[in-house]
């Protein structure tokens, strides 16, 4: 069986066809339309699903093969579409076959001269981003010359072809660049119409990648993106002190100093600089306290004499502290997205204290009735400030991180993170801090 096809200058939105009556068949009715209007297709009413369609290459069209049952079929669309009715034969039909034309209009096709200019689009697949340059409608004359210019760095190739070619390709590839990048084209068709458009490549804030963006005219702006996202954020931390000493500075015990966990809230200012789509360097300012008081009972009990009864009693007491002063935490290190939410980030943390004070007083344990010259079992021990505070400790700071687009170009972010100190918190003594939290916050370029 052999059957014509119809030029697309010929298509029409209805057809009404019939498939043989009598034998063994299966009918088939092959339908090529515009890949915009497939949602419009119609087959005896009833919508075709257009996920049955196929894109027909890089053209503007579509195709499917519909299975058909015996009879007289109508199918309709909103734009003019092509369709072929077939079929074949089997059991005693099986050496035969059929096939036609639907239809077409026979209204003459006037050819008027080519004013419009052509027009581009650009599409993404296995092989990487293409630009299509498109001069193929009802009296088109196909493109005459493609020429790219002021190119920032892109690596490309234009598909080979021959003046009055209704579509030429230029390939772009996978290659994914680090920067943002731009370029000039502009496409002539046989009639003389030129189109010209700039071809932008910079990084979208909101996805978080890089991405093509087509604009038409030679003056259009990329708009570079700006590398620089800052933000702030809120956090509440669990501070866990690992203590083991006995004096440190002009601050002695009888006793020894010992683990605590105690929490805090913090305050934070952040800002990133992006070096390629997976990669951002982070730095961050964080205000915390590092709460919690640290005691240190009397490792002997002594003896004192009941002023009462002149009996001796046991005796002990201890020694407690807490640091006064905020310390900023200055954290130098790395983000890396798995996605375009999710991030891993990690660097190391130096902790600078801006105050030295400290509130420390002594406690009577045992016995429980007895009191100091102030008339209560706590008093002062005369120091307000601890002289062998590190200036400056180390962490390693560790942490995973989601953030979701907000509003417009501001990212909402949440945060869990940990800090392990490297160093100790005094010059003189075996004591170090952890931190666990979660902070959350917002981060925008400016």
């Amino acid at each position: 069986m052999m059957c014509l096809i119809s030029p697309t200058q010929q298509f029409l939105k209805k057809y009404r066809f019939a498939t043989p009556v009598d034998g063994f068949w299966e009918h088939f009715v092959n339908v090529v339309a515009p890949t915009k209007a497939l949602s419009s297709i119609r087959l005896n009413g009833i919508k075709v699903d257009a996920n049955r369609f196929r894109k027909l290459g890089d053209t503007r069209y579509s195709f499917a093969q519909i299975s058909v049952n015996y009879g007289t079929h109508v199918i309709e669309c909103s734009e003019p579409f092509g369709m072929t009715s077939y079929g074949f034969g089997y059991g005693d039909d099986r050496y035969d076959a059929y096939g036609s034309l639907g239809g077409q209009s026979f209204s003459e096709f006037v050819e008027i001269p080519d004013k419009e200019k052509p027009f581009i689009d650009y599409t993404t697949d296995k092989d990487g981003f293409k630009l299509l340059i498109r001069d193929d409608r009802n009296n088109d004359r196909g493109v005459a010359k493609v020429n790219l210019f002021q190119n920032t760095g892109f690596d490309y190739d234009i598909v080979k072809f021959e003046p009055g070619t209704p579509l030429v390709i230029v390939n772009f590839g996978n290659e994914n660049y680090n920067k943002d990048l731009s370029v000039k084209i502009e496409a002539t068709d046989l009639a003389g119409n030129i189109a010209e458009y700039t071809l932008c490549y910079t990084f979208n804030q909101i996805s978080n990648r890089y991405q093509y963006t087509l604009q038409e005219g030679l003056q259009a702006s990329c708009g570079e993106s700006d590398p620089w996202e800052y933000g702030i954020s809120l956090g509440y931390s669990y501070i866990n002190h690992f203590a083991d000493f006995s004096r440190t500075g002009n601050l002695v015990s009888k006793g020894t100093f010992s683990d605590i966990v105690s929490s805090t809230a913090e305050f934070g200012l952040i800002a990133t600089y992006r070096i390629d789509e997976k990669i951002n360097l982070m730095g961050r300012l964080n205000f915390l306290q590092y709460s919690g008081q640290l005691q240190s009972p009397d490792s002997t009990t002594s003896s004192i004499r009941n002023p009462l009864n002149g009996e001796l009693q046991p005796y002990r007491e201890s020694i407690s502290f807490e640091l006064d002063g905020i310390f900023t935490n200055v954290v130098l290190g790395v983000e890396y997205l798995f996605t375009n939410n999710i991030y891993l980030m990690g660097g190391l943390q130096f902790d600078i204290p801006l105050s030295t004070g400290i509130t420390a007083e002594k406690e009577i344990i045992i016995p429980q009735d007895y009191n100091f010259a102030n008339g209560t079992n706590k008093t002062g021990v005369g120091l307000n400030s601890l002289g062998s505070l590190n200036k400056v400790g180390i962490s390693a700071n560790l942490g995973l991180g989601f953030r979701i687009n907000a509003y417009k170009n501001i990212n909402a972010f949440l945060e869990a993170g940990y800090a392990q100190r490297l160093t100790n918190m005094v010059d003189d003594a075996n004591w170090t801090v952890s931190v666990v939290g979660i902070r959350t916050g917002i981060r925008f370029p400016l």
